[in-house]
């Protein structure tokens, strides 16, 4: 498809790979592909950051039409609507559920039974500001519209990874700290290798210094999904 571009490192140097595809999505890798269903011109930088510094080098990719079939799939369709929901699919923590937040070893990534170390009780978190959180997926153009009360919630750990002080939540532990959502959000679905990207440096409610999430379940009533923690090596949240 014209509208999928294939993306490789070809630098004798090693070191690791950093992409900015022009819509919105970083990703990381030597080998990497980018999905654009819309006709546009898109800047593609790669930064490459290696033991004796780093560079950088940009080119741009042009689609000359829309590709509205890369998005008419089941996972789409699930998260998003279709194409008929012209005001997406809004998603929330699924409070009343046992598991719906939990945390685990990274390298053994959650099954459907969930993460090991810790999984929360239905309305385990209630009184913070995780669930304040609201998370709509436009099909069209590849929206993301994330809402919450100014907070997000996060422990000590990810607090200071993102560097912006809270406020300790008495009720539940841990900490809401202040936090604006940025306009214009886009995402990528992979659904190839079973990953959700958003864009912006967004995230599902609890910090951990990443964007990219690994799927467990997408259906029209669930989406599980877990990641790896920058914030504290070795969780999987």
């Amino acid at each position: 498809s014209p509208n999928i571009v294939e993306l490789q490192n070809t630098s004798s140097i090693p070191g690791v790979a950093l992409w900015d595809l022009g819509n919105g999505t970083t990703v990381k890798g030597d080998k990497v592909s980018a999905t654009y269903p819309f006709k546009g011109d898109y800047t593609v930088t790669m930064s490459l950051y290696t033991t004796g510094g780093s560079a950088t080098i940009s080119q741009v990719v042009s689609i000359a039409t829309d590709d509205y079939g890369l998005l008419d799939t089941p996972g789409f369709n699930a998260l998003t609507g279709g194409a008929n929901a012209t005001d997406g699919k809004t998603w929330v923590f699924a409070r009343y559920t046992y598991g719906h937040f939990g945390v685990g070893d990274v390298n053994a990534a959650p099954e459907a039974n969930g993460p090991a170390w810790w999984q929360c009780e239905p309305k385990g978190k209630e009184g913070c500001s995780l669930y304040d959180n609201e998370y709509t997926f436009i099909q069209k153009g590849t929206k993301l519209i994330w809402k919450n009360q100014g907070y997000i919630y996060t422990n000590e750990n990810g607090m200071n990874h993102l560097g912006i002080p809270g406020t300790p939540n008495a009720a539940v532990g841990d900490y809401d700290v202040p936090y604006t959502p940025a306009d214009n959000l886009t995402f990528t679905l992979d659904e190839d290798n079973n990953k959700l990207i958003l864009g912006g440096d967004s995230f599902f409610g609890f910090y951990t210094g990443v964007s990219e999430y690994n799927i467990i379940t997408l259906n029209e009533d669930m989406l599980y999904v877990w990641c790896r923690s920058e914030a504290e090596t070795g969780n999987a949240w």
